[in-house]
């Protein structure tokens, strides 16, 4: 019997040992990982409903604004000059309106308000009344208009002494708006009263300032915490109509506010942008910390942005431009162009989300080899189909309208090149997001 209980106490140690592995490393993960997942749901009385629906944490954004400094010149063909400046802060708060809950399907369908307040305490001194020298974006869009009406918009032009740049400030700019009176003519006299531009004025927020959005329809997460947030229909659309293909049409991930938990280095975070009029996708950069909290960073991929011959998903983005580039260097080399046909002018073509807007950074100096040098092309490809923007003449009602990165980061050598004041930095200007690794919250 006292041989034998040595043995015992050995065969006990080993089966507590056993069992606490097993508790540690198998049961009490999964216990958490449940409880993870019972909280991270759209489901009204959760705390994580609450903050979704009414988001209390405050929310900065940074705009910095390109002041034109020689408009006189660029008339006459000089390069532009720019100068940025900023920031200029503003706290947003978020509201949502639910419109129906679908328990069944395991969806919520809601509006979202977005009101801006400008922060001068976070903005270094400056004021919304700074005046800009900026080009006249609406102006700039009659650029296209067939020639049967343009010496008409011509004449409207003149007669209110309309000029390609004028001179607003910050507020003007991007939500109190300024009139446009070439647009009210155009509206009376050529389109029989249609509205072209809420109430003749324009601003790159103007009438959006604490207004609903258009509906979203997406996953709570209850029945499955992978969908969590996950977009099923944007406007009551399961896809777009914009672009030339179906890759390109898809209606991809969340709206970039939240994701579904336990987020991994291996993860493709897949995000639908409204004002970019497509899907984008965000891919693991690094391990990060922020105030002693684990997580990863996750950024904007340059192959993302590509032109078409280098990667071929971004062809459906920029087909039947009509204008085909053959050979040479992007941006840079020869060309054989057909003309794309005229754009009829229409009410639709000056809906209020007309004109996209793009956040810059700070200003950076940096040497000449830090700016990406040119892509040779290798293959037939839209010559506007460029590295670094996307075309939203398809969804801005056929304008010629594109949507840059922050001073053409990623973009072509020529872009950058032809304006004086641009500064593309990686660590600046490009596109990532910060999740705690475990509720895939942002950091």
């Amino acid at each position: 019997m006292q041989k034998a209980l040595p043995l015992i106490l050995i065969g006990l140690g080993i089966f507590f040992l056993l069992a606490a592995v097993i508790v540690g490393w198998v049961v009490f993960p999964k216990v958490v990982q449940n409880k993870i997942t019972s909280q991270v749901q759209l489901k009204e009385g959760t705390l994580t409903w609450d903050k979704w629906r009414n988001i209390t944490t405050p929310i900065f954004i940074k705009y910095y604004l390109f002041n034109v400094t020689n408009a006189g010149e660029i008339i006459k063909g000089a390069k532009p000059i720019v100068e940025e400046k900023g920031p200029y802060v503003y706290e947003q708060k978020r509201l949502k309106t639910i419109v129906k809950i679908d328990e069944e399907h395991d969806t919520v369908t809601y509006k979202q308000a977005i009101t801006y307040f400008f922060r001068s305490d976070l903005s270094d001194g400056r004021s919304v009344e700074d005046i800009f020298t900026i080009i006249n974006i609406p102006l700039a869009g009659f650029a296209t208009t067939p020639l049967a009406v343009r010496d008409t918009i011509n004449g409207f032009v003149q007669k209110h002494k309309e000029t390609l740049f004028i001179q607003r400030t910050v507020d003007e700019f991007l939500f109190k708006g300024y009139p446009q009176h070439t647009v009210k003519d155009i509206s009376e006299k050529l389109m029989d009263g249609k509205v072209l531009l809420p109430d003749n004025m324009f601003a790159l927020y103007y009438g959006k300032n604490g207004t609903n959005g258009v509906e979203f329809e997406v996953r709570r997460g209850v029945e499955d915490s992978a969908e969590f947030g996950e977009i099923m229909k944007w406007d009551n659309k399961t896809d777009l109509n914009w672009w030339g293909g179906k890759y390109c049409n898809m209606i991809n991930g969340t709206d970039g506010s939240i994701f579904a938990p336990f987020v991994t280095r291996d993860r493709t975070l897949e995000i639908f942008s409204e004002e970019l009029c497509r899907s984008l996708y965000l891919t693991y950069q690094e391990d990060i910390e922020h105030h002693g909290v684990p997580g990863f960073r996750f950024s904007l991929p340059s192959k993302l942005l590509q032109r078409a011959s280098q990667n071929k998903d971004n062809r459906c983005f920029c087909e039947d431009i009509g204008i085909k580039e053959t050979s040479g260097v992007s941006g840079t080399g020869e060309k054989e162009a057909e003309k794309p046909p005229p754009i009829q002018i229409s009410a639709d073509d000056f809906d209020d989300g007309f004109f996209a807007e793009d956040t810059e950074e700070e200003k950076v100096e940096v040497k000449k080899e830090e700016v990406e040098e040119p892509t040779p092309v290798t293959e037939e490809v839209p010559s506007q189909c460029r590295a670094g923007v996307i075309l939203l003449s398809a969804c801005k009602g056929g304008k010629p309208i594109i949507a840059s990165t922050p001073h053409f980061l990623f973009g072509e050598f020529t872009d950058v090149s032809n304006v004086e004041g641009l500064h593309p930095v990686e660590e600046k200007h490009g596109t990532f997001i910060d999740l705690e690794v475990v509720r895939t919250q942002k950091l």
